[in-house]
């Protein structure tokens, strides 16, 4: 027999909060969601039904590619101070400005 919980139930156990995931079953995403006294009431969840759904629903996090597991430090990197070349009126401008001051 299913067992029907709140959505604050589900969200103890899956996290996120009870409006989240009465807004999910109301749009129509939770299979086994309903409202038992009608629209504006609140809402079950088919606990057994969710968490298949869930389950099924979830992304698998893929294992780190192999090439990363056990790699040391390449050691320091030289950190960049130039300014970026991709806006050469800026550097214009900046030069004009530097021009202008040293002259007062």
């Amino acid at each position: 027999m299913s067992r029907h919980v709140t959505a604050k139930v589900i969200a103890e156990e899956f996290g996120l909060s009870a409006r989240h995931w009465t807004r999910m079953a109301s749009a129509g995403k939770i299979p086994g969601a309903w409202q038992p006294s009608g629209e504006g009431g609140h809402w079950l969840f088919d606990l057994d039904a969710f968490r298949r759904w869930r389950t099924s629903t979830q992304k698998k996090v893929a294992e780190w590619p192999g090439y990363t597991r056990g790699v040391r430090s390449g050691g320091r990197v030289r950190i960049a101070t130039e300014r970026n070349t991709a806006f050469p009126l800026e550097r214009e401008i900046d030069g004009w400005l530097k021009s202008a001051l040293e002259n007062g």
